[in-house]
């Protein structure tokens, strides 16, 4: 699995409920891949019923796993958080420890990705919940974005500002300080002009809640990838 084959991409919570008309809308929207993953009531039961309802289309499906106990076997691939601002090893390198730990013997390790992640929104539960250190400030920002590209020359950038849209200024301020690092980001994008505005700046996007919030807007965000 390499991520920078993709440009887009929808995130589905297995906690969620999606009717398998919207399902089928999603997959074959042409996006570049689904992601399943959530932050509440995520078990390993509502992940494989997800999981198999996506297989039956032939849209690449990948886990991001938040705990071990529900990472399950038959993705095209996984991607393991790794939150930079964190004050917890835990959301560092834990959950992939325990992973590799537990089923080490059985993963093929080119399916896997440890993603670095910036959490730019201090509102979103991950926030909170992996105790990150806050970025308002544009130079904490453009300090972890510099260990990641420039130090640690990390393949992925994640900005993840869930839960609501980041100022696009920051994006594009990104942009120019990144040098080798493929830009993912997450949040907001609910509609095509987003999904546009956002493009400019990143390399690939992330389509989450808004297609539980309205996703004829959602799906129209794959035609501006198309169109890139």
């Amino acid at each position: 699995m390499n991520l920078k084959d993709y440009q887009h991409i929808f995130k589905l919570d297995p906690a969620k409920e999606i009717s398998d008309d919207e399902l089928m809308q999603i997959c074959e929207s042409g996006t570049d891949a689904v992601i399943i993953g959530g932050s509440d009531d995520v078990t390993e039961d509502n992940v494989l019923n997800l999981m198999s309802r996506v297989r039956r289309y032939a849209v690449d499906c990948i886990q991001e796993p938040n705990d071990v106990e529900v990472a399950t076997l038959g993705f095209d691939g996984y991607i393991f958080p790794y939150m930079i601002q964190s004050k917890e090893v835990q959301f560092h390198t834990g959950y992939l420890f325990e992973g590799i730990r537990s089923y080490g013997h059985m993963i093929d390790y080119s399916s896997i990705q440890w993603v670095p992640y910036i959490v730019t929104n201090d509102k979103a539960k991950v926030f909170h919940a992996a105790k990150c250190h806050t970025v308002v400030q544009d130079v904490d920002l453009l300090s972890y974005i510099d260990i990641l590209d420039k130090v640690m020359k990390s393949p992925y950038i994640y900005i993840e500002h869930s839960g609501d849209l980041i100022d696009i200024e920051r994006l594009k301020m990104i942009k120019e300080q990144v040098t080798h690092s493929h830009i993912i980001y997450g949040g907001g994008i609910t509609n095509e002009r987003i999904a546009k505005e956002v493009m400019q700046y990143v390399d690939t996007i992330i389509v989450g809640n808004g297609v539980y919030e309205d996703i004829k807007s959602a799906l129209k965000t794959v035609k501006v990838i198309k169109s890139k």
